[in-house]
């Protein structure tokens, strides 16, 4: 099993929003995702909603069966609808890509 972590900051304005609206934007957007991607093991994602200073404000996760599984995820359009998004909103982003060892 692979499993992805993204970890991202979201400014306080971004794309003409801010940072609440662009939040919830990005978690009811991936909601619509984790719904529409086959074959993936798992998706979640968390919001730091103790807006502790320095920590980042958004961890996606997601947990795939092998890489060949987490590239068709990465390729899928509506993951690529859903990155495009990110990327507008999302700054300082961060990827771990780990093998599951259980």
């Amino acid at each position: 099993m692979i499993i992805q972590t993204i970890v991202a900051k979201v400014p306080e304005k971004a794309d003409g929003r801010g940072k609440l609206e662009n939040l919830t934007l990005l978690r009811d957007e991936f909601k619509k995702l984790s719904t529409t991607v086959p074959g993936v093991l798992g998706m979640d994602l968390y919001l730091d909603d103790q807006q502790t200073p320095g920590n980042y404000d958004v961890m996606i996760v997601s947990k795939h069966q092998d890489r060949s599984n987490l590239i068709q995820y990465q390729n899928n359009p509506n993951y690529l609808k859903f990155a495009a998004l990110a990327n507008k909103i999302c700054t300082d982003k961060k990827v771990v890509e780990s093998t599951s060892l259980s």
